[in-house]
């Protein structure tokens, strides 16, 4: 967050004065919350786009990832060797954003929220490694995107759900012969 208040100050295209909407993805729409909610950034945008952010955490984490790293022995130790940050198996559970993040970073009122989910029709169309987690969070938060359901990613204004999975909603297709997923930026 603190990064992202620095990087709009250092924005050369950005005239004095003038206030900028920040586009979030995952994770990234929690950090520019906390930016411009804890970190004076007010003054900077006028507007928050999110697409497939936890607002309210992902039950992934709270019935999968913590389970994980509290029973298997050495398991945070070999992720964390590899550069996998464990952190965010609390940080972004629906326990830690629901009672600890949601009521310390309120909205702004002079800030526009505007926020986006992802769902696909059928659990063949998403990427692979996504199928099972879509089928876990499926059952305890309804339509998701393979880590974000679209309950949890509606914030302010929900604009719409989008036919993607997590990360193409960020444009970046992981299947071959797929269109790229244009119609989410058509509407940002």
């Amino acid at each position: 967050a603190a990064r992202l208040v620095q990087q709009v100050h250092a924005w050369p295209e950005r005239k004095l004065g003038e206030r900028v909407t920040i586009v979030g993805h995952s994770q990234g729409g929690l950090d520019a919350r906390w930016a411009v909610s804890r970190l004076d950034a007010a003054g900077l945008v006028s507007g928050l786009i999110t697409l497939s952010t936890p607002h309210r955490g992902t039950s992934l984490l709270d019935h999968l990832g913590r389970p994980v790293l509290d029973t298997v022995p050495r398991c945070k130790d070999v992720l964390e060797c590899m550069g996998i940050h464990t952190e965010a198996a609390i940080f972004l559970s629906c326990k830690y954003i629901q009672e600890n993040f949601n009521p310390n970073c309120p909205d702004v009122p002079d800030i526009t929220y505007h926020s986006f989910g992802g769902a696909r029709k059928s659990l063949l169309q998403y990427w692979t490694p996504f199928m099972p987690l879509q089928v876990l969070l499926a059952r305890h938060e309804g339509p998701n995107d393979g880590l974000v359901s679209v309950q949890s990613a509606r914030w302010g204004e929900y604009v719409a759900t989008i036919e993607n999975d997590h990360v193409e909603m960020i444009n970046y297709p992981l299947k071959f012969g797929r269109a790229t997923p244009w119609e989410l930026w058509d509407q940002v």
